[in-house]
């Protein structure tokens, strides 16, 4: 909870506290004295990973009412071919009705 509470107060933009990382050497073995015989340990982005994975939950409930219904990305229960589908049968009615329409393919990449 002190995590979040930390989080929560950093809504300034100060996020640098949750770019630390914290490694641990591990010994492979009895007696190492080597650093070979150390096996390093690293939290690197646990707690924002943490703090990820509990909004996307709690957004999870809210999705469905925040993104169009045409927008098929990134969501569980829909497949990336349901866009073709809608891009199809919106030129299907376009064309039945014969409306003039002018139809762009981007690539955001």
């Amino acid at each position: 909870m002190v995590v979040f509470d930390s989080f929560y107060r950093l809504a300034d933009g100060n996020f640098a506290e949750f770019n630390m990382a914290m490694i641990v050497l591990i010994p492979k073995k009895d007696g190492a004295t080597r650093i070979t015989d150390f096996r390093p340990i690293s939290l690197i982005h646990s707690v924002t990973k943490l703090i990820t994975k509990v909004l996307s939950m709690r957004l999870a409930a809210v999705i469905n009412r925040i993104i169009s219904p045409a927008q098929t990305a990134f969501q569980r229960k829909k497949c990336i071919h349901d866009s073709y589908l809608y891009v199809q049968n919106t030129v299907r009615a376009l064309h039945r009705n014969k409306t003039p329409a002018l139809l762009l393919k981007l690539d955001i990449a």
